[in-house]
């Protein structure tokens, strides 16, 4: 991730509309209501959180803290989508916009976000890749483990609007 962090604010001049493109189309079928705590994995600069004045938390999570350091809105945590730092079902929503791909262990990725969030999910996972075998690793983690309610395709990534799978 030091390729993220030296990046820093040119992140957001080289991928923020792509970026605000994507949440534009989540915003779509994501419900997000007054007062829920909100977690984005994979926060980058954290400039999603822009658009979610309505949360009473948002905290972003991303192992680059050239990146982090850059918020504006919301908490910043440095740290890897492998090991949470919170408690099972602590945030209502739970984001995560092209950053699952750089997990090295996606099921542990997959399982953290699915245990630290309550019900409502949106994952955007980049539809081509030099390892296409992991982006088809993601979406069959994605199917297992969760309630497909939405699915978009955008110009470069997959887009899920989640829950969590009935027991």
């Amino acid at each position: 991730m030091d390729y993220y962090s030296a990046m820093g604010t040119g992140y957001d001049r080289l991928h923020r509309e792509e970026q605000e493109r994507k949440l534009s189309k989540v915003m779509q079928y994501l419900t997000v209501e007054d007062g829920d705590f909100l977690l984005d994995v994979g926060c980058g600069s954290g400039f999603i959180f822009e658009n979610f004045d309505q949360c009473d938390i948002k905290i972003g999570v991303d192992p680059a803290p050239g990146l982090v350091c850059l918020m504006q809105h919301g908490e910043p945590l440095v740290g890897k989508g492998e090991r949470l730092p919170f408690r099972d079902h602590l945030f209502d929503v739970v984001v995560s916009f092209s950053a699952i791909h750089h997990c090295l262990d996606i099921d542990s990725a997959l399982d953290e976000i699915l245990r630290v969030g309550k019900q409502r999910f949106a994952l955007t996972v980049f539809k081509r890749g030099r390892d296409v075998e992991k982006i088809e690793r993601i979406q069959q983690g994605i199917n297992d483990r969760f309630q497909v309610l939405q699915y978009v395709e955008d110009q470069h990534d997959h887009i899920y609007i989640l829950n969590k799978k009935e027991e």
